[in-house]
């Protein structure tokens, strides 16, 4: 049956057929099959796709296992504290230099410019990176002001004045290692006073530094009889 019989045809019955060809080249109603072939109305038009998720972050995309979304790990350095100690250690061996290079300056009042020069700085720096400063000092016991007088009076007036009288007359080299005595005098009172708990470790650098003492005070002996 030729086109135009068939569109006579469908015109009598009320029917209004398609004038296109099929693209498989056959003129009959079969519809195209293969790859050809026209989605379902309840399919995706994306054929055997439909299914799937164009996205990267769904089940199948590439967000979950991608390396930017791990969560990163920071690794602590375990030289971190001995990197702190050995700055805090040259920074006085500085000062201490620049101390014993002063003239015409008596320990006292060495001192008191130390108080009145620093007590400022490290009030600013407490208010710039501390907090509750003000609640701490109401809330105080007797313990606390007994700490911050002990502070005053023994350490600040009494031992630094002593030490830089010691640091004016006498060789740096020779005064340097009765600093490393501090922490061994501050285990002793933790464990004694405070009940604080005495590790191998501690025992270990408490050796460590009453070795490099007698290193020290040993060499010094060694050239005051070479020098006699």
């Amino acid at each position: 049956m030729s086109l135009s019989t068939r569109i006579a045809e469908a015109q009598r019955r009320g029917g209004s057929p398609s004038t296109a060809p099929a693209k498989n080249g056959t003129d009959g109603g079969t519809p195209p099959s293969g790859k050809h072939a026209q989605s379902e109305p309840g399919q995706s038009g994306t054929g055997n796709h439909s299914g799937r998720s164009s996205g990267h972050g769904g089940p199948s995309g590439h967000g979950r296992g991608h390396p930017g979304n791990r969560r990163k790990v920071r690794v602590k350095d375990p030289f971190a504290e001995i990197k702190r100690v050995v700055h805090a250690r040259l920074v006085g061996s500085l000062g201490l230099i620049f101390v014993k290079r002063l003239k015409d300056i008596g320990a006292l009042q060495l001192q008191a410019w130390i108080t009145v020069v620093g007590g400022p700085a490290l009030l600013l720096i407490s208010l710039a990176l501390e907090s509750g400063q003000w609640t701490a000092l109401v809330n105080a016991d007797a313990s606390g002001w007994g700490a911050l007088a002990f502070n005053t009076i023994m350490s600040s007036l009494v031992a630094h004045t002593g030490w830089y009288y010691l640091v004016g007359r006498y060789p740096v080299t020779s005064l340097s290692p009765l600093t490393l005595l501090s922490p061994i005098f501050g285990v002793f009172f933790g464990v004694t006073l405070l009940h604080d708990e005495l590790t191998p470790k501690t025992l270990l650098g408490s050796a460590v530094t009453l070795l490099g003492v007698l290193i020290v005070l040993m060499r010094e002996k060694h050239i005051a009889s070479t020098a006699t």
